[in-house]
Order: C-alpha cells, then sequence, then structure tokens
C-alpha cells in the first residue's frame, strides 16, 4: 500500500498545529522509526507514518486530554495520575479519526509509544524505541544508540525500559504498571529457561 497521502497529510497537519521542536522531534522519531523497521525487517512505511503521528496530542490542552481518556478503560490507576502520558491513547483516538486511519499497527504503536503495553506488535515496539534513541535525544550517545540497534527488537526495548526504569528512579520514581508489565513479558519471552 502506497501511504505517501498519508505521510503528507499527517506532516502538513503538524507543521501547523504544533510547535517547531515537537515537529523535527516526530521527523527525528519517524526517521529512527524507518531506520530500525529496516534493521528488524519491518514495515518501514508503517514505521515511518507511526513515529512521525506518535506525538500529535502531546500538545493538546490537559482538559482536552483528561476529557479524552475517559473513553479508555485499559490503563492502570497510576498511569491516570499522569496528563503527560495520555496524549498517546488520544493522538491514536485522533489519527483514526482525522486521518482515516485504520491499520491497528500504527494506532497500538502511537496508543503505547510512551509506556508500552504487554505483547505490542512489532511496530509498537519500534516506535517505544524509537523515541527514546532518536537522533534529537541528547540523553543518548552515539555509541549506546549504536549498540541498542544492533539488538533483536525485543532486546532494544528491554534496553530502553532499563535506561528508563534507571532515570526514573534517579529522579524518586518508578515504571508504571504497563512498562513493568511489558518488561516481565518480554524477559520472559526472551529469557525462559528451556
Amino acid at each position: 500500500m502506497d501511504y505517501t497521502e498519508v505521510i503528507v497529510k499527517i506532516d502538513n497537519y503538524l507543521k501547523k498545529n504544533i510547535s517547531e521542536g515537537r515537529y523535527l522531534h516526530s521527523i527525528k522519531v519517524a526517521e529512527m522509526s524507518s531506520l530500525i523497521a529496516k534493521l528488524t525487517r519491518n514495515d518501514m512505511d508503517i514505521a515511518y507514518i507511526s513515529g512521525l503521528a506518535h506525538d500529535i496530542a502531546r500538545e493538546f490542552k490537559v482538559r482536552d486530554l483528561k476529557e479524552q481518556i475517559s473513553k479508555f478503560n485499559i490503563f492502570s490507576e497510576e498511569f491516570l495520575k499522569m496528563p503527560q502520558l495520555y496524549h498517546g491513547p488520544v493522538g491514536a483516538a485522533f489519527v483514526k479519526e482525522e486521518f482515516s486511519i485504520i491499520n491497528s499497527d500504527i494506532l497500538e504503536a502511537i496508543m503505547f509509544h510512551t509506556v508500552g503495553f504487554p505483547n505490542m506488535c512489532n511496530n509498537a515496539k519500534i516506535i517505544y524505541v524509537a523515541d527514546y534513541i532518536s537522533l534529537d535525544r541528547t540523553h543518548i550517545d552515539k555509541g549506546l544508540r549504536e549498540a541498542i540497534l544492533n539488538k533483536s527488537l525485543d532486546k532494544m526495548v528491554l534496553d530502553v525500559i532499563n535506561l528508563s526504569k534507571d532515570f526514573l528512579i534517579s529522579k524518586g520514581n518508578s515504571l508504571v504498571k504497563e512498562t513493568e508489565d511489558m518488561y516481565k513479558s518480554l524477559m520472559e519471552i526472551n529469557f525462559e529457561k528451556k
């Protein structure tokens, strides 16, 4: 399927409706998503669209995010106490409605890019990683980025979870339930005793 028209529509929307910094971040995540998809033999166009649109609702007003999040009943109480995370699911609903995107891999990737979720599709894992290691992120140096990119997709996700966890602990916080559950699931899949 040719996604050129959808990419152009999303790109035009972002240019008009989000800050320049957020727009540049979205482009960098889209590019990194495409690279990870190529490295892991996944659909590069699907990854690019997901990366481009992942923060489409990031600058929505908090009251609007809070109003929209009530439509979702799959998130933990921890998650629901953090409005800064709502833009994932709200963004997924927005791109579905605004751009008629029905591809479940794109919608899942946008929905769960902030905290992850157990048994996510490969595209969602790609966006989760790309958002953390995109070239505009200054907390990741070239060596660490390359080390992460040289692993399997699941091990990339595990690395990002561990890095996120270390950062959150240093700030006196912890991972939300969704991320902890994703971590446990990936550990079982990748390191179960045979």
